[in-house]
């Protein structure tokens, strides 16, 4: 018991003796890639919404091929803002706020893409 105290005492102790070093960093212009994310965003929302427009009109055309390209041109569109934002560098607080805006209206496109399909169905 005696030696443990004596040890902890020693390694605070020790502790406040040598105060850990600080780091100085200087400060440096990072470019963000907010421009980048908005527009991969943007472009999945046009691309999506082109696909909306193509399941409306397959009730009345009945034409699957539109449909599927149209969904595939919102696939290449994910995948080519996924690999450019993969890429890219981080973004500011703000700016993470903005794009949180926009994936909400790009989500009500999709919701709406969604619905339609579904009612197409039935």
């Amino acid at each position: 018991m005696k030696f443990a105290t004596v040890l902890s005492l020693g390694l605070v102790g020790t502790a406040f003796a040598f105060p850990s070093t600080p780091v100085k960093r200087e400060a440096s212009l990072v470019q963000r890639d907010y421009p980048t994310i908005s527009s991969a965003i943007a472009d999945i929302q046009s691309k999506t919404s082109a696909l909306d427009t193509q399941v409306k009109n397959y009730q009345t055309t009945a034409n699957s091929a539109a449909v599927q390209s149209a969904s595939d041109n919102v696939l290449a569109s994910i995948n080519n803002g996924n690999s450019k934002i993969a890429a890219g560098t981080s973004v500011t607080l703000a700016e993470a706020y903005q794009i949180g805006n926009q994936v909400d209206g790009l989500t009500k496109v999709y919701q709406l893409t969604i619905h339609r399909r579904w009612e197409n169905c039935g």
